[in-house]
């Protein structure tokens, strides 16, 4: 007690200190890059309220909400953006679908958090599909052969067939239906980038198709 007493660096102000950058500065082990992510968002939410009932007396203006939310969108955004990067190293891309059943596009259309939801999943895909098109365009065979040829398109069938079955599952498109009653601002870049995938995945469909009735004659060829 002597020693908290008449060291300053001890006193209830320092340890209140310290246990803010205790708090500041917390790793849990074991949570997924989402969890972290999620945890965080309520982290800095509770601080920024903090913060302003501090300075204003308590209350919450329109402006600071606004903010908030504009920055949980965003941190959403990169926790998810992670999350496809991880899955493209793996080799198996699955988009984030808001699980959200829609029986009728018309009905949630002016629903706001449902249309939010969906805006902030049809940004992440247009951001996939744009990267794996980037990555399939520069793409080239491993080698000179026929044999080598037919295994180029083969795994760019298997690359882009998985992403254009998921975005046309049924109740996908039910959600991308209430983005085009509602004009979202992403639909335009989303469009593009699933029509070129679309493109590349219709090329790669029937170029597997057409040298696969050829690869028996590749091999005698190549092998003798």
């Amino acid at each position: 007690a002597a020693l908290l007493a008449s060291n300053p660096s001890y006193g209830p102000n320092a340890i209140a200190r310290n246990q803010y950058i205790l708090q500041e500065t917390t790793i849990v082990v074991g949570e997924s890059e989402e969890e972290t992510l999620e945890n965080r968002v309520a982290f800095e939410e509770k601080k920024d309220a903090a913060t302003h009932d501090a300075a204003y007396g308590g209350g919450e203006d329109l402006k600071v909400s606004e903010i908030r939310a504009e920055f949980n969108q965003n941190l959403i955004r990169f926790g998810g953006q992670i999350a496809v990067a991880v899955q493209q190293v793996k080799g198996d891309i699955q988009l984030r679908v808001p699980q959200i059943v829609i029986d009728n596009p018309d009905d949630v259309v002016d629903d706001f958090n449902i249309t939010q939801q969906l805006e902030l999943a049809m940004d992440e895909w247009q951001e996939v599909i744009s990267n794996v098109n980037d990555q399939e365009t520069n793409k080239k065979p491993r080698g000179k052969g026929p044999l080598e040829e037919i295994e180029f398109w083969r795994q760019r069938n298997a690359a882009l067939s998985s992403l254009y079955e998921q975005i046309n599952m049924n109740y996908v498109q039910k959600q991308i239906r209430v983005l085009v009653l509602l004009e979202a601002p992403s639909l335009s870049q989303f469009n593009y980038a699933f029509g070129e995938l679309s493109k590349l995945y219709v090329e790669a469909k029937d170029n597997v198709k057409f040298l696969t009735t050829l690869e028996r004659h590749f091999k005698n060829i190549t092998h003798g």
